[in-house]
């Protein structure tokens, strides 16, 4: 289930009601499996060695094969072994440049790990003689995450079925509301937080206001309405009727109610 999180009252450009925010269900499950996962984060999950790299075989590295498209593996004293997670293809670095992915690239390995390993929350894994890492980001889809998820739960007392919304700090509930929503892929979350743009002069694009799409959510929820606007107090509708409010939201938007289309669009 996806979730949105909507601005309480007119502030800062933004109207009430405006979707601030918008977190389909692969997004949620994404930030939970990073928050575990990260060394910085959880320490516990994922230890280091008396020199400081990370263990091979943890969690943060099982997470890192899924949210990168390379890893570099140190194979001698000056190579690097770059491996495409995807289509398995492997290209060599060291100090000599050559032509890699367009451009001409080279690698001092000494170099490039001693400045690397100056960071707390480096990436580094295995140790000096055989170091591991990953780069080139990439957006994990849901079951990539999900063999995260199975990783986790079979290493860990924590479970998926208890990570299931999104983890907002208080601040945040009190000042605006999260709602739950039908799922939703990452094109419509974008959609949902698009401004409203002025196209009639190709030329010349202005953002007439911060956000094109509104919940009226005073008419799906009449009742709790005073509650919602009392900002010193949390109402997170998600925890009380999540079912109901993803159902009446989506049947809002499908019928063009709360989703506002402007006047003078």
């Amino acid at each position: 289930m996806a979730e949105l999180l909507l601005k309480i009252g007119d502030e800062a450009g933004f109207e009430d009601g405006d979707v601030l925010h918008a977190f389909n269900d692969r997004r949620i499950c994404q930030v939970h499996t990073e928050h575990i996962c990260c060394p910085k984060g959880r320490p516990d999950l994922n230890p280091r060695t008396r020199s400081g790299f990370l263990i091979r075989g943890t969690l943060t590295e099982e997470l890192c094969a899924q949210m990168f498209r390379h890893c570099f593996e140190r194979v001698s004293a000056s190579t690097v072994k770059r491996t495409d997670l995807v289509t398995l293809d492997e290209v060599l670095f060291d100090g000599r440049p050559r032509l890699v992915d367009g451009r001409v690239q080279a690698m001092d390995v000494d170099l490039f790990l001693r400045n690397r390993l100056l960071a707390a929350n480096h990436g580094i894994f295995g140790d000096e003689r055989k170091a591991v890492w990953y780069g080139t980001s990439r957006t994990p889809d849901i079951y990539a995450l999900g063999k995260v998820w199975d990783r986790i739960e079979a290493d860990t007392k924590l479970r998926r079925s208890d990570h299931t919304q999104f983890p907002f700090v208080e601040r945040t509930r009190s000042l605006h509301l999260p709602i739950s929503f039908e799922d939703f892929d990452d094109a419509t979350a974008a959609d949902y937080v698009a401004p409203l743009v002025d196209q009639s002069d190709p030329d010349n694009v202005q953002a007439v206001k911060k956000r094109e799409k509104q919940v009226a959510y005073k008419e799906i929820f009449p009742d709790r309405v005073s509650k919602i606007l009392d900002k010193s107090a949390i109402e997170d509708l998600r925890d009380q009727i999540a079912r109901t409010s993803a159902d009446m939201a989506t049947k809002k938007i499908d019928e063009k109610l709360p989703v506002a289309e402007v006047e003078g669009r």
